[in-house]
């Protein structure tokens, strides 16, 4: 159901979460502690720094470390990093808006769940 983009980033911040508040690790160890492909992790990890859900930094003593925050970190803190489609406004069948004004085929029986999905996203904590 998410993309693959999320996945990656929840299983990085799960990892994460593991280790002391404000340690920062190289993408090269997460990527082995998680079983992930460096190279792709580092693109999603990239993401999530732009939108301050962690913070990197150069050197020997560089990596990625999760940022201090005042809120929990949600599901969908991460999929709205990293773009992911389901929360998208995005019709499911058209690449285009869907709504009670155009409704796709699909649209009434997709909006319920999609509501429901939403909201376990917002309240759920990484």
């Amino acid at each position: 159901m998410l993309s693959q983009q999320s996945k990656y980033a929840l299983r990085a911040l799960q990892h994460l979460k593991t280790l002391e508040s404000g340690t920062f690790v190289r993408v090269e160890e997460i990527a082995k502690a998680t079983d992930l492909p460096a190279a792709y992790l580092s693109k999603v990890l990239k993401l999530l720094v732009h939108e301050e859900l962690l913070e990197s930094r150069r050197g020997k003593n560089g990596g990625v470390a999760l940022m201090e925050r005042k809120k929990p970190l949600t599901f969908m803190d991460i999929c709205k990093a990293v773009e992911d489609p389901i929360v998208a406004s995005e019709c499911v069948l058209r690449k285009q808006s869907c709504n009670l004004k155009a409704p796709c085929s699909f649209h009434l029986k997709w909006s319920e769940t999609k509501k429901r999905l939403l909201l376990f996203l917002e309240r759920e904590a990484v």
